[in-house]
């Protein structure tokens, strides 16, 4: 017998490796957050984008019936809100809209309401030029 108080008698002189289920745990739960992050972000983005394109079509109707819309316009193609430079506006119910028309494109400045009954009510809209000035839109007074 060896006069080594330590020595185990059942270990074979190696350390016990420990297994690297924790590792695999770990990473499981960090990918299910994640992904739970990004459902979540990327729903409440596409609920915001789909509710943004419902708002852009009443406010688009309201809109291409103008005459400063029909003669620099004409018929709305494309009428996307422009999320960037609508942040940039002073009014949280200013809106700025990129427009593409069969005569021509370009941005309309727009601050618009909900009625009571839930639709999007133009107040005042203006056309933005190349150089960025405004101009007036007329809006029907029905």
């Amino acid at each position: 017998m060896t006069d080594d108080i330590f020595a185990d008698p059942m270990s074979s002189g190696q350390p016990q490796r420990s297994s690297g289920a924790w590792k695999w745990v770990l990473v499981a739960l960090l990918s299910g957050v994640l992904l739970t992050g990004l459902m979540c972000c990327g729903g409440f983005l596409f609920l915001a984008n789909f509710g943004m394109g419902l708002v852009s079509r009443e406010i688009a109707e309201q809109l291409e019936v103008t005459p400063e819309f029909q003669s620099q316009i004409g018929e709305i193609v494309s009428f996307d809100p422009n999320y960037t430079e609508s942040f940039s506006e002073d009014d949280e119910n200013t809106f700025v809209y990129d427009v593409v028309g069969k005569l021509g494109s370009g941005q309309v400045v727009v601050q618009h309401l909900t009625d009571d009954d839930g639709n999007e009510v133009v107040v005042q809209a203006w056309l933005v030029d190349e150089a960025g000035q405004r101009s007036p839109v007329t809006l029907s007074t029905e």
